[in-house]
C-alpha cells in the first residue's frame, strides 16, 4: 500500500516577519490634540447652533425694556390716603446713561461683582458660592450673574430644576452675544422686581422716595439694590427697618468692591433716608384685598376711593391686638367690621396679623353665629303679631331625639316675656318661638336681611347652627339699626349698592328696644359702652365661636372671636371677650362724639320718609 506524501513546508528563507510597532509619544500627543480639537469644534458648532436657535426667540431690546405686570390699581381711604397698590407701579424706562453711577455700583457690588469681566457665566463666582454654601451647611450665596437673572426673568419659569438652570445659562450666553454690557444692565434695572408692585428702579424710586431714579444717592441706591434678594419681605412698604438694614449690607459690599472708602460709607450710613409716608406700614390689607377682589382683572389702571376711615381702622387694629395679646390667647383669632348706617365700611379687621395669614375672617370665614341668630327669630315673631311682652314657658321641648338646653343647664318652668328671653338668651323659648311662627319664616327673615348661605330648616336653626359670615351678620343688624332699610355693605364709593326697605320701622324700633335690654340687663352687659347701644351675644356649641353684634346711633359693629381650626375655646362666650372688645372699640371710635339716641319707631319712620324724599327728589 503506497504511503501518502508529506505536506511541504512553507519556505521562509529570504522573508522578514512584520512586527507591530507602538506609536511614539509625539504621535500619541498629536492624535490626542486632534481629537480634542475635533470635539471642541463639534461642541462650538453645536453651541453656536443652540445659541442661534435661542436668539431667534429673543425680542428686540426695545420690547424687552418694557416692565411686566398688570396695570396698577391704587386703593385710597376716604380722606385720600393711599392704603394699597396692586399691579405694576408706573416708572420710566431709563437708558444706561440715565442711571446714576451710584445705582450701577450698588447693584454690581451686591449682585455680580465681575459683571463687566465675565461672558454671561461667572465660573469663579459659581465656585465661590459653592464653597460658601458647603461651609455654611446651606444656601447662603448664589452664583447667578446679572445676565442669568435677566434671562430667568425674561424667559423662564421660577422652577428650580437642572434643566431650567441649563436653559438659563444658554440664554445668558445668547444675551451676552447680542447685547452690550450696558444694555444688559439697563434692561435688568428697568425690569427687576423691587417690592410693593414696583418693577424697575424708577418705579421703585418714585414709590419709596418720591423721586426719579436719576436722582438717587448712594444710600437710596443701596436700599434698592438690597431689595433684590427678597423684594416682598424687605420692601419699605412691608418692613422699612429691614430695608435699611439690608441697605447697610450693600454699603459694606461697596466698600469691599472699592467703590467707596470705609469713611465714606460711614457718612452715608449715618445720613437719614426718608421713605414716603405711605411706605411706613401697610394698613387695612384685609379690607383692600376684599375691595381688590371685586375689581375685574381687565379693568386697566384705576384709583379706587373707598369708605374706610383711617382713624377708625387704626383703633380697630389696636383693639384687636391688645385684647388678643398674651400667652393665654395663643391660637385665638378675631375679626371686626364697623359699618355706618348707609352700609359703608368704616373699618375691617380680618385677623390679628395679616403678615401671618391673609385669610379674611370677616368676609371669608363661615361660622355658626349661635344666639346672635336669634335676631331673626324675634323679628319674625314681631312681624307675626307677637310683642316684646308676650310670654312663653321656659320648659323642656324635644324634637325627634333633639332637646335644646339653656346655657346654664336648667329650666325655670316660668312664663318669660320675649324681651327677657332675648336679654337672658333663653334657648328653650327661642326654639318655641321659632316653631310657633314657623322655621321657614325665620329663614325667610334672615334671607331678607342679607344672609346668603344655606340655612338648614332644623328646629336648631333658632340657635344659630347654620353658618354665616361676620360681614353679612353685621349688615343684618345694621338694617335694624337703620329703621328697617337694608343697605348692603360696601367699600368702594363709586359702587354703592341700591338700598331696600325690608322691615316696618315700628318692628325695627321694637327690636332695638329688646336689644338695648340685652346690653343693659342681659348677657351683653360687658358690651355697654356708656352710651345708648343695642346688640346681641352669640356663642356656638362648646365655645368654638364667640360673637357680639351691636349698634349705637352712629355705627354698627360686629366682633367674632375663635380659632381657625374650630376647636373649643375654654371660657369663650359672646358676653365675655367679644363683648369687651366691642365696648372698647365703640368707646374709642366714638370719643368726642355726642351720644346719639337709638332709632325709635317715630324717628325710623321719619328717616325713611326723608330718605325716599331725597331718593326721588321730592320737596
Amino acid at each position: 500500500m503506497a504511503k501518502g506524501r508529506a505536506k511541504p513546508k512553507t519556505p521562509t528563507k529570504g522573508k522578514k516577519r512584520l512586527k507591530k510597532q507602538k506609536p511614539s509619544l509625539r504621535q500619541r500627543m498629536a492624535r490626542l490634540i486632534s481629537t480634542a480639537l475635533s470635539l471642541v469644534l463639534l461642541g462650538a458648532i453645536f453651541l453656536s447652533g443652540v445659541l442661534y436657535w435661542l436668539s431667534q426667540d429673543l425680542p428686540s431690546a426695545d420690547e424687552l425694556a418694557a416692565p411686566p405686570g398688570q396695570p396698577p390699581i391704587e386703593i385710597l381711604a376716604d380722606d385720600g390716603t393711599l392704603l394699597a397698590r396692586y399691579g405694576r407701579v408706573r416708572g420710566e424706562v431709563l437708558s444706561f446713561y440715565d442711571i446714576p453711577p451710584e445705582m450701577v455700583q450698588a447693584i454690581i457690588a451686591i449682585e455680580d461683582r465681575r459683571f463687566f469681566d465675565h461672558g454671561g457665566l461667572d465660573f469663579y463666582g459659581i465656585l465661590r458660592a459653592a464653597f460658601a454654601n458647603i461651609k455654611a451647611g446651606g444656601v447662603v450665596q448664589g452664583g447667578s450673574t446679572i445676565t442669568q437673572q435677566l434671562a430667568k426673568n425674561l424667559f423662564l419659569t421660577p422652577e428650580r430644576t437642572f434643566r431650567r438652570k441649563a436653559r438659563e445659562a444658554l440664554l445668558a450666553l445668547a444675551l451676552e452675544r447680542d447685547y452690550s454690557k450696558e444694555r444688559i444692565l439697563a434692561l435688568y434695572l428697568n425690569r427687576v422686581y423691587l417690592g410693593g408692585g414696583a418693577f424697575g428702579i424708577d418705579a421703585a424710586s418714585k414709590l419709596y422716595f418720591d423721586k426719579s431714579a436719576r436722582d438717587l444717592n448712594y444710600g437710596e441706591a443701596a436700599v434698592l439694590a438690597g431689595l433684590v434678594k427678597a423684594p416682598s419681605r424687605l420692601a419699605p412698604t412691608t418692613d422699612p427697618q429691614a430695608a435699611l438694614d439690608r441697605g447697610s449690607i450693600v454699603l459694606s459690599a461697596l466698600v469691599d468692591a472699592e467703590y467707596l472708602s470705609r469713611s465714606e460709607a460711614e457718612v452715608i450710613a449715618n445720613t437719614p433716608i426718608e421713605f414716603r409716608a405711605h411706605t411706613r406700614g401697610r394698613k387695612a390689607r384685609y379690607f383692600t384685598d376684599w375691595v381688590r377682589a371685586q375689581i375685574p382683572n381687565d379693568s386697566g389702571a384705576r384709583v379706587i376711593e373707598t369708605t374706610l376711615d383711617i382713624n377708625a381702622q387704626d383703633i380697630a387694629e389696636r383693639v384687636i391686638r391688645d385684647h388678643l395679646a398674651g400667652p393665654s390667647n395663643d391660637g385665638l383669632e378675631a375679626a371686626l367690621v364697623a359699618l355706618r348706617p348707609d352700609g359703608s365700611i368704616a373699618a375691617m379687621v380680618g385677623g390679628k396679623d395679616y403678615e401671618k395669614t391673609v385669610f379674611n375672617r370677616a368676609t371669608q370665614a363661615k361660622r355658626q353665629p349661635g344666639s346672635a341668630f336669634k335676631l331673626f327669630v324675634y323679628l319674625a315673631a314681631l312681624e307675626a303679631g307677637l310683642d316684646p311682652q308676650s310670654t312663653m314657658r321656659d320648659s323642656p321641648i324635644r324634637f325627634d331625639g333633639w332637646a335644646p338646653r339653656n346655657h346654664w343647664g336648667s329650666f325655670s318652668g316660668e312664663n318669660i316675656s320675649l324681651s327677657d328671653a332675648l336679654a337672658k338668651s333663653y334657648n328653650s323659648i327661642a326654639v318655641k318661638v321659632s316653631e310657633r311662627v314657623g322655621r321657614h319664616n325665620v329663614i325667610a327673615m334672615a334671607r331678607r336681611l342679607g344672609l346668603s348661605d344655606d340655612i338648614t330648616p332644623h328646629p336648631s336653626v333658632a340657635l344659630g347652627t347654620s353658618e354665616t359670615s361676620l360681614l353679612e351678620l353685621t349688615q343684618a343688624y345694621n338694617t335694624v339699626a337703620s329703621g328697617g332699610v337694608l343697605s348692603p355693605a360696601f367699600g368702594d364709593k363709586a359702587s354703592q349698592p341700591a338700598v331696600t326697605p325690608v322691615l316696618d320701622p315700628h318692628i325695627s324700633a321694637e327690636m332695638t328696644n329688646m336689644l338695648n335690654k340685652v346690653v343693659l340687663q342681659g348677657t351683653g352687659k360687658q358690651a355697654n359702652p356708656g352710651r345708648p347701644a343695642a346688640g346681641k351675644t352669640g356663642t356656638s356649641q362648646d365655645g368654638r365661636d364667640g360673637w357680639f353684634i351691636g349698634y349705637t346711633g352712629d355705627m354698627t359693629v360686629g366682633i367674632w372671636v375663635g380659632r381657625d381650626d374650630g376647636k373649643p375655646v375654654q371660657g369663650l362666650s359672646g358676653g365675655r371677650l367679644p363683648a369687651r372688645i366691642w365696648a372698647d372699640y365703640v368707646q374709642q371710635a366714638s370719643k368726642g362724639l355726642p351720644a346719639k339716641p337709638l332709632t325709635t319707631a317715630e324717628t325710623a319712620e321719619a328717616e325713611n320718609r326723608g330718605f325716599f324724599d331725597r331718593l326721588f327728589n321730592r320737596d
